[in-house]
């Protein structure tokens, strides 16, 4: 009762009205809802992947219902007022449109791909800028809008989801997200929590290369051609399709599943190919950490049961029974883990 009353002083959730909940003497209950007139938060979502090749800029009530969305190109390798400019552009739109103008703006929660000091905000070592550790992104929207900024990584957000409402579900010892699409990536999650380490992006495994300065300032096309991009994304999987098809450079995603749906022999071989490698890399994953689930997202998850049994076979029989590896059954989520995160921060800023 207590909490209900704070909330309702704060007009952060709404009586709609009282009712009999059943006949006859008996106290009436009040019907409580969160009130979507409270305010507006803002999602920056810098992913690219099979489904969107854009970035993603959304305005959302604390309902979690969508109000306006707006995508802009991917930037990459572009001047750090460029990349300013359109996302400040975005986020004006957003809010001058007709479901959002007048509303409050709460905050404004980024996932971002790169390593990131959670603390200052800093994008250490990304792809979506030239010069990587000098551009301050939440130091530049705190100016702008005066409301609080909080940037993760793109698949710690997913953990989050994966531990809402997905394989993570009511916790586990240690998981591991592992995310294939165009580029790689990973997250870890232990008890409850994700694990982002002491700058806010353990697990982005992207970044392994021969030498691991390489891929700092490639955009994602260049690091997919090096280092473990090379050996497991699906972009390489296209590229070695092209080569022994001789298909045009712009064979894509959905070329890739219409050939697989197809049992195209080439596509068949290199997806196998690749299932094989990602296991041993699972597998040796497994001997160092002993993780409870591994979960893996993205595109390759569409070559579906096929590709999870051979990942199953890498495992020794030992090691499968100890570890679990399934897909992801969310749709979207590093917007999901996104979106909570942002809520969430909405009610912790109450206190």
């Amino acid at each position: 009762a207590n909490i209900i009353n704070d909330l309702l002083q704060y007009n952060i959730i709404s009586a709609s009205g009282n009712k009999n909940t059943r006949a006859g003497a008996g106290r009436k209950a009040s019907v409580f809802s969160l009130n979507s007139a409270y305010g507006a938060i803002i999602l920056i979502e810098f992913a690219s992947n099979y489904e969107h090749d854009y970035y993603r800029i959304f305005a959302c009530d604390i309902n979690e219902n969508v109000l306006q969305m707006k995508t802009i190109p991917p930037i990459v390798n572009e001047s750090d007022n460029r990349l300013t400019e359109l996302i400040l552009a975005g986020i004006n739109e957003l809010l001058e449109s007709p479901r959002v103008k007048g509303l409050p703006l709460l905050n404004i929660c980024i996932a971002a791909p790169g390593i990131i000091d959670e603390e200052t905000g800093l994008l250490v070592a990304t792809c979506l800028k030239k010069y990587d550790g000098e551009y301050n992104l939440k130091e530049i929207l705190e100016n702008e809008y005066h409301v609080p900024i909080h940037i993760r990584g793109l698949l710690s957000s997913a953990a989050k989801a994966e531990l809402k409402k997905g394989a993570f579900a009511g916790g586990c010892k240690l998981g591991i997200l592992m995310n294939i699409d165009s580029g790689i990536g990973m997250s870890f999650l232990m008890g409850e929590k994700p694990f982002t380490g002491a700058h806010g992006f353990a697990g982005e495994i992207g970044f392994l290369t021969s030498n691991l300065t390489e891929g700092y300032h490639k955009s994602l096309s260049e690091r997919v051609s090096s280092g473990l991009g090379d050996e497991i994304s699906v972009e390489t999987i296209k590229r070695n399709v092209r080569t022994r098809k001789g298909a045009p450079a712009d064979y894509s995603n959905q070329n890739l599943l219409e050939d697989f749906a197809e049992k195209d022999e080439i596509v068949i071989q290199e997806i196998i190919n690749n299932a094989y490698k990602v296991g041993s890399f699972l597998k040796n994953v497994v001997l160092l950490l002993d993780p409870e689930t591994i979960v893996i997202s993205g595109l390759i998850t569409r070559f579906g049961d096929f590709y999870h049994d051979i990942l199953n076979g890498c495992l020794s029989t030992g090691f499968r029974d100890k570890t679990k590896i399934v897909f992801s059954e969310l749709e979207d989520p590093i917007y999901e883990g996104l979106l909570d995160t942002a809520v969430l921060n909405v009610f912790q800023a109450l206190d």
